[in-house]
């Protein structure tokens, strides 16, 4: 009998979790997901991506002791966006992609979109060279880290199988 239980507890945990589904094209359509419900979904994106900002420091100078000393660098800018971070649609944009915000400033964000090549919405750039892309988040320009280019974004679908079931009796039909 507790073994049955044991069964049954655990048949009814593994049909009610949800999976995590690649957004594409096909998945939109199937689903019917308008623009509406995109912004009530949570997102996942599926790799690491790491954005880095570098900026010249002014130049410092000042003679000490009859020396020169010139004191120059770059401040170093970088946001690290784990893999499996939630994320949210702030806006759909006008050629079919979306903006992707990971950050509590819907004003940094991600743009995720589709390709002639793919229908797999990933990561997108200003330009991508050597495998880094070149992005706009948060009004300043940031590069990625190599290999982002093949960041998707993926939600989770949980399934439900209802069946409403109506059951009577014929009590018969007497002459």
């Amino acid at each position: 009998m507790k073994t049955l239980i044991g069964f049954a507890i655990i048949a009814l945990i593994s049909t009610s979790c949800a999976s995590k589904y690649v957004l594409n094209t096909g998945t939109i359509n199937k689903y019917q997901i308008s623009n509406d419900d995109l912004t009530k979904i949570q997102f996942y994106n599926s790799q690491d991506i790491v954005l880095t900002r570098y900026e010249n420091i002014a130049q410092d100078k000042k003679t000490e002791k009859g020396t020169l000393s010139l004191s120059t660098g770059k401040e170093l800018d970088q946001v690290v966006i784990k893999a499996d971070t939630p994320g949210k649609v702030v806006k759909k944009l006008e050629n079919g992609s979306i903006a992707v915000s990971f950050e509590p400033d819907d004003n940094k964000y991600l743009i995720f979109g589709t390709s002639s090549a793919s229908d797999t919405y990933k990561l997108q750039a200003i330009s991508w060279k050597d495998g880094r892309g070149k992005i706009n988040y948060g009004g300043m320009t940031y590069f990625t880290n190599v290999g982002s280019e093949h960041c998707f974004v993926s939600f989770k679908l949980k399934r439900e199988y209802r069946e409403d079931k109506k059951l009577r009796y014929a009590k018969g039909n007497k002459i």
